[in-house]
């Protein structure tokens, strides 16, 4: 009986001796890879290898690229008008019934076997970026990512059309390895597709969560030039440049926003309920440096008040009037805290005590603070996300801990 190593023919001789360097069994290298065992021992006796297996085994034995490419070269099969024009509709029923079910190792079994052997068309990448998917619902990222990547090259082999498959591959490094890591994967999908404004703005987005504010509003900006989601991207750079302390600039997106012909009402709400607080903050900076009464400034706070309480009108049990009322009432509330903070340096040098009042004022502010972000946490329509929500509890513990000062302070 012949040795397996000389049963294998054309290109499966090539194949045979990556699965042998690896020490893997044909189960086992199918399972690194992300293809059915049969597809392996098919090619490894002389079937032509498809498009996707080349790419796939480029990724994982990187440094014989050109050996690989050569000997697909050499042994894959001629394509036909008929080949290429194939579609199967048959399979795409099954996948979906399978998903819709819930069966999803069943669909997993079934793509593998799959993409192991079918023609480079459309239909094969779709079936390798649905293979991503639920790998990912499958909570296997490392295949995830590596059928993300075959997606990629499979595009980049026919076309040079990327679609989303660059952000998905991202967000699922992120998932595992922080935004460095996804921000690295973004920027390599950019050189080579530097008009693609949803990665620009998903890149703009990962710096603003690392706090690299002129990398974030530099990226929204090249995102709205390359023709990307204009009302996702200028509420995104407004709220960079809140954060950048630039309230007067991060009027004019919000109000871009706010009256577009085409914004949501969903999108209107946000937009005007951040407004209110954006321009409290823009009035109260643009007279930094001169004193105002107490009847201007409560003339302002009524005003994004009486903003706020608009917004509400417009969509009950939105979250968004809750949360910038409760911002509007913090940015008194932090000024408060440093005035405390220099009241109380100056008792030590023989300083008044603050007065009954200070101390009253100060926990009414963090009563209303406290409601009106559990009113935003509690809203339905819509829910506050994952990063809202971590904003919102990181904001409620630095006011606890602010109470607790306060309290061993005599307040």
């Amino acid at each position: 009986m012949p040795r397996k190593s000389e049963r294998r023919r054309g290109f499966g001789v090539l194949l045979g001796d990556i699965r042998d360097s690896l020490g893997d069994t044909q189960t086992e290298f199918a399972e690194r890879i992300g293809v059915s065992r049969p597809v392996i021992g098919n090619v490894e006796t002389g079937t032509p290898p498809s498009d996707v297996l080349i790419t796939l085994l480029t990724n994982l034995a990187s440094e014989r690229k050109e050996e690989i490419h050569a000997e697909a070269k050499r042994y894959r099969k001629p394509r036909t008008r008929r080949a290429q024009a194939r579609r199967p509709p048959v399979i795409k029923e099954r996948i979906d019934a399978l998903l819709g079910s819930n069966e999803l190792h069943q669909a997993r079994d079934m793509l593998r076997h799959w993409v192991g052997t079918g023609e480079s068309n459309d239909d094969t990448i779709w079936a390798v970026e649905t293979l991503a998917q639920i790998e990912e619902d499958l909570g296997d990222r490392q295949a995830s990512r590596q059928m993300f990547q075959c997606a990629i090259d499979l595009y980049t082999i026919r076309d040079g059309r990327y679609g989303s498959l660059w952000e998905r591959y991202a967000l699922s490094c992120y998932a595992d390895e922080g935004a460095e890591s996804a921000l690295k994967i973004l920027e390599t999908g950019i050189r080579r597709h530097p008009t693609g404004a949803s990665l620009w703005y998903r890149k703009g987005l990962l710096h603003w969560e690392q706090e690299e504010l002129p990398n974030a509003y530099a990226a929204f900006t090249t995102a709205l030039t390359h023709k990307g989601g204009r009302l996702d991207i200028l509420w995104a750079r407004a709220l960079v440049l809140l954060d950048w302390n630039a309230p007067a600039h991060a009027v004019r997106d919000l109000e871009d926003v706010a009256q577009g012909h085409n914004t949501p009402p969903m999108r209107v709400v946000q937009a005007l309920s951040a407004l209110a607080y954006t321009r409290l903050l823009a009035r109260l900076t643009s007279t930094r440096g001169t004193t105002r009464t107490v009847e201007e400034v409560e003339g302002v706070f009524t005003q994004a008040e009486d903003e706020l309480h608009h917004a509400e009108e417009l969509l009950p049990d939105n979250p968004w009037p809750h949360y910038f009322r409760a911002m509007c009432h913090y940015n008194v509330y932090f000024s408060g805290m440093a005035i405390l903070h220099v009241v109380h340096t100056g008792v030590r040098f023989g300083g008044p005590e603050p007065t009954s009042e200070v101390y009253k004022e100060m926990q009414y502010l963090r009563l209303t603070i406290y409601r009106e972000l559990d009113r935003a946490l509690a809203s339905k329509n819509p829910p506050i996300d994952q990063l809202w929500m971590t904003r919102i509890k990181d904001l409620l513990i630095e006011i606890k801990i602010d109470e607790r000062v306060c309290r061993l302070q005599g307040g």
